[in-house]
């Protein structure tokens, strides 16, 4: 067979640089592959399949899979990403089996290549800025190691999954749900693992512990083929790099490849390629890999700034983008310092009216569950009031910090509906204030009610801890005694599938989760009410109740079961805490 080597950078898990190979013979490697088209065209064949890339073209090849370029023009330039995904296998756990669809030139239907092509600029960006790092950085490891990371999980979370129609793969958009996802890929490991021996759905059944119908229909719903043409398709894969290596007899590679027959290995074969095993053999013929002359490092740089100009925010307001199927969580009793959560999300209320200053007096219980950051205290507004000394002296007895400003602060704009959109909110804007009492941007609405915010921040100040982990729908906290996730699904769309993996959590652990929904809002509640309903004392006390969400108690083993999975529903967050 023909493997070949990569060199990684710096003992990294991963190598990138700027090429404009001209043509190279069939070669496969552990590394899966991704390459960004800068500049001309080049085209790839990955198995039987042939690409022709032009500039701004992303194409990937999973790991093991057989390609070669060719027909590349002389002014093509490519960014090339080899990484190691071995490395995460503590992450993701089969990750090395998992296929990944983000080709925009495979020619998806037209309602697929919108959503492709926005996820698509933002994983190009990724990919641009990793280069720009290890190429304009020092002691860029730590730095390049983040982004790593990052963009893997924007791989796992956004490109897994595949659909082969007219034996053409396809990105699938369609949802999977948590369990049969995790099903999915166990089987497909253990069909490439024992691709040369019989393998029956009944052997797929026993693994999983289902019904043979079940495995069939979950195999074809999720590939488009049949269990049989699934099982040939990698045989066939396998048979191309025996062919490749062109020492055994195609006598040979059909047993080795676990085919029953050399004609039907012939069958197999032309049905994917339209050629016999033996015209396949004689077309190839062994090159080397050359390239077009010496690379101009200032135009690839060039090149390459046209694809650093999505910012990490503008994705964020893609909120189709934001809200994957699936998320997949690693849980250990290790984690790399962090900083402390309210530095992480600090709270400042703003009080900037002498009515609110007033106000604030019959709300000192609740400010103090807030444990706010600040209490910034508008210099006009603290004298027009004769008894502001009095004010700023009572705050100091609550343990309130207050602070006498005398220029506006930065406002959060927007007004969250529920718990999740406040805390997606503050992942975007952490410093930003809050008023106090206001229909934007408050703690509390006009009427004195409990906002989102309210119930955020009440939340957060229930936790102690460091931030371990920042990513687009959960912050995982690490205290002494516990692990806290926090998970959030802001679309109102669809739901949001999380995948735990308990990995070195020896002890039984108890699990409490306090959940809030779109329900949980006191919006809802009062929209629920008749309008003519006084506000009155009592009634606030029921909503405030009826705004703190729902509590959850569970044990988890994870000797026995090392995986957890949850649901969390559009609109809703999710804290959960671990008893270590």
């Amino acid at each position: 067979m023909l493997p070949e080597h990569v060199d990684y950078y710096d003992n990294l898990p991963f190598s990138i640089s700027f090429t404009n190979i001209k043509q190279e013979g069939p070669h496969y490697h552990k590394e899966m592959e991704m390459v960004l088209v800068l500049q001309g065209t080049v085209s790839y064949k990955v198995h039987h399949q042939n690409y022709h890339l032009k500039s701004g073209d992303l194409l990937v090849v999973d790991t093991e899979d057989l390609h070669h370029i060719y027909d590349s023009s002389k002014d093509v330039l490519m960014l090339t990403i080899y990484i190691d995904l071995e490395f995460f296998n503590d992450l993701y756990p089969n990750i090395d089996f998992m296929i990944f669809a983000c080709e925009e030139c495979g020619g998806q239907s037209k309602s697929r290549q919108q959503a492709l092509q926005n996820k698509l600029s933002f994983l190009k960006h990724h990919l641009a800025e990793i280069m720009m790092i290890k190429t304009t950085k020092e002691n860029n490891h730590s730095l390049l190691m983040e982004k790593l990371k990052e963009f893997i999980f924007i791989m796992v979370n956004q490109f897994q999954g595949f659909f082969i129609e007219d034996n053409q793969f396809r990105a699938n958009s369609d949802q999977i749900n948590s369990l049969d996802l995790d099903r999915l890929y166990r089987i497909v490991k253990y069909i490439y693992v024992n691709y040369d021996r019989k393998i029956t759905l009944d052997d797929l059944a026993d693994l999983e512990h289902l019904s043979p119908y079940y495995v069939s229909h979950l195999i074809k719903n999720t590939s488009g083929l049949s269990f049989q043409n699934f099982l040939n398709y990698v045989r066939i894969e396998y048979a191309e790099k025996f062919l490749a290596e062109n020492k055994y007899t195609l006598t040979q590679i059909s047993e080795f490849c676990g085919f029953s027959s050399s004609s039907y290995f012939n069958k197999c074969f032309s049905s994917w390629h339209n050629m016999t095993p033996a015209q396949y053999k004689k077309q190839l013929a062994p090159s080397e890999r050359k390239y077009h002359g010496e690379i101009c490092q200032k135009t690839a740089m060039s090149l390459l700034e046209t694809y650093l100009n999505v910012s990490h925010l503008d994705y964020k307001k893609e909120e189709k983008l934001r809200a994957s199927h699936h998320i997949f969580i690693p849980v250990k009793t290790e984690y790399p310092d962090g900083r402390k959560l309210k530095d992480v999300f600090p709270l400042h209320i703003l009080l900037d009216s002498p009515s609110d200053i007033l106000r604030m007096g019959y709300y000192k219980e609740q400010l103090k569950k807030l444990k706010p950051t600040s209490i910034k205290i508008s210099i006009s507004a603290l004298n027009a009031l004769p008894e502001s000394k009095q004010i700023l002296g009572d705050l100091a007895a609550l343990g309130l910090p207050a602070e006498i400003i005398y220029k506006m602060p930065k406002l959060r704009k927007s007004s969250p509906r529920h718990t999740a959109e406040a805390f997606s909110d503050c992942m975007e804007d952490p410093g930003s204030c809050l008023k106090l009492f206001g229909n934007n941007s408050a703690v509390f609405t006009l009427d004195g009610l409990p906002t989102p915010q309210y119930n955020l921040y009440t939340l957060l100040a229930e936790i102690s801890g460091n931030v371990s982990e920042i990513r687009d729908q959960y912050v995982l906290i690490k205290s002494d005694s516990a692990i806290f996730i926090i998970l959030y699904q802001k679309t109102d769309t669809q739901s949001l599938n999380v995948h735990l993996h308990l990995q070195d959590l020896a002890n039984d652990l108890l699990m409490i989760s306090r959940i809030f929904s779109k329900d949980h809002a006191a919006s809802t509640t009062l929209n629920n009410m008749i309008s003519a309903c006084e506000i009155t004392s009592r009634l606030k006390n029921h909503i405030y109740r009826a705004t703190m969400g729902e509590t959850h108690f569970s044990c988890i083993h994870p000797k026995t079961n090392p995986k957890l999975d949850l649901i969390i529903n559009p609109g809703a967050l999710m804290i959960i805490e671990l008893s270590i």
